[in-house]
């Protein structure tokens, strides 16, 4: 069950490959059913060194195809700087009002790094 930021962050480990962590940004979304257990995980984008493009639409069609009620967003940013930028606020908000009308709660967006990881849900940025 996730049920706080650090247990998604414990999953997220196993799924980004450290490899290549510090090289290139990944988008991932984890899919939770109605009591926070992970269905499922699918990389929604593989970008360059400072941006990924993040379909929404990919998004809500693979939260809908596994009847997950919840999901959890997370990137990694290569330069190990943690803190959100502008476009990743944006993004977030984008995807979390357009979830609600599928009836999808978005309970965290995870930056991950090699050094640790940032929570919107615990910076209240939700």
């Amino acid at each position: 069950m996730l049920n706080s930021s650090v247990s998604a962050y414990e999953v997220l480990k196993k799924i980004y490959n450290p490899g290549i962590l510090e090289l290139i940004e990944e988008f991932y979304v984890l899919f939770l059913d109605c009591k926070l257990r992970v269905l499922g995980y699918y990389m929604i984008g593989r970008g360059g060194i400072d941006h990924v493009a993040v379909d929404s639409r990919i998004i809500f069609a693979l939260t809908l195809k596994t009847a997950s009620t919840h999901i959890i967003l997370s990137h990694n940013h290569p330069s190990n700087f943690c803190q959100p930028s502008r476009a990743d606020l944006e993004m977030t908000r984008h995807i979390c009002q357009r979830a609600s009308i599928f009836g999808i709660k978005v309970i965290d967006h995870i930056i991950f790094t090699s050094h640790g990881y940032y929570s919107f849900r615990d910076n209240k940025q939700f």
